[in-house]
């Protein structure tokens, strides 16, 4: 066999059935020359992409290898507490803490590279890395709380978020950002228990402030990915609201903040086609208006009638909205085409 057609022959086994027979249609269709036709398969018969390899167990294995470090640790503070003191203790969960930076540090393939990993064509890294980190940042809150003596909570809580939030920066990921919102929260909510000593309403006031941020950062694109921080920021938003319900006093307020932050959401959505604005202005709504007609009308019949009624209406006006602005499309579309 000449080099001529065993490089066509290797061609065809690289080829699938359905290109060659395509190939071939060209052929006789006169389309293609013969000459022409063997230049396309040798331009198509490239080496098959490799299968994925090993990158998923590598994945797996560094999740449950920080798992186990985090588990082990645990583990043994849990049976030698008492034992240590404080300095040691802290000690242990400080080192904690640096074992899982070198540990990221390390996948990413050293501290250059880390910013790269943002551009990388495989997440899988990527991902191992941001969790790395995360559990760096918990091990540091962690390694705060013990080492002061008042506040700790709230000290642990910002010292873990500042650890999240220099590793967002340095490498943005999914499970940093979740870390970096969960420290926030627990350092409003433990700020508020241990320092001002405030009422759950209040904190739902401060929880909304918080959200109002965390929307703000999302939507201004300063985070990634953004769309999970405008989860969390509605998602504080309404929290907050509704618990201003939990006192008689404030149900009014809570209902009414409620319902407009879902405006709020409404109104973005306009600029801002994302999903979670639409879902938190509907969940919003759905949550304010029971509430307002049950405190003005009361838990009746009637109030069932006029909830139905009312949502009745907004569908059948939605329904005919998108209908006529169809419409107005298709007659924009062939208006050229008859003139």
């Amino acid at each position: 066999m000449d080099r001529h057609a065993k490089g066509m022959f290797e061609d065809l086994t690289i080829l699938s059935r359905e290109q060659r027979a395509a190939l071939d249609r060209l052929v006789e269709d006169g389309v293609l020359a013969g000459d022409q036709a063997s230049a396309v398969r040798q331009a198509l018969a490239v080496a098959p992409a490799r299968r994925a390899g090993p990158g998923w167990f590598v994945e797996v294995a560094g999740y449950v290898g920080g798992g186990l470090m985090l588990a082990g640790v645990a583990a043994f503070l849990g049976t030698s507490w008492d034992l240590l003191s404080e300095a040691l203790r802290t000690g242990v969960l400080a080192l904690l803490a640096l074992a899982f930076s070198l540990a990221g540090v390390l996948v990413a393939g050293g501290p250059q590279r880390i910013r790269r990993l943002v551009h990388e064509e495989s997440p899988a890294r990527r991902r191992v890395v941001g969790v790395l980190f995360a559990l760096a940042s918990v091990a540091t809150s962690l390694a705060v709380g013990v080492a002061v003596d008042r506040y700790e909570v709230v000290i642990g809580a910002l010292a873990g978020f500042a650890v999240a939030a220099a590793a967002m920066v340095l490498l943005p990921s999914a499970v940093g950002l979740v870390a970096t919102v969960a420290f926030s929260v627990i350092a409003v909510v433990a700020f508020d228990g241990e320092v001002l000593d405030v009422a759950p309403v209040t904190v739902g006031l401060h929880l909304i402030v918080l959200g109002l941020i965390w929307a703000s950062v999302a939507l201004a694109r300063l985070v990634s990915p953004w769309q999970l921080a405008l989860v969390a920021g509605t998602g504080l938003g309404l929290v907050g609201a509704q618990l201003q319900l939990l006192t008689e006093s404030t149900e009014l307020r809570g209902y009414t903040i409620t319902f407009g932050l879902s405006v709020a959401c409404f109104l973005t959505y306009r600029w801002q086609r994302s999903v979670v604005l639409l879902a938190a202005g509907v969940i919003g709504v759905t949550l304010a208006v029971p509430e307002a007609v049950d405190h003005f009308a009361g838990d009746t019949l009637g109030t069932a009638v006029i909830l139905l009624v009312a949502g009745a209406v907004l569908v059948a006006a939605s329904a005919l909205g998108l209908r006529l602005r169809r419409s107005n499309h298709d007659r924009q579309v062939s208006a050229p085409g008859r003139a």
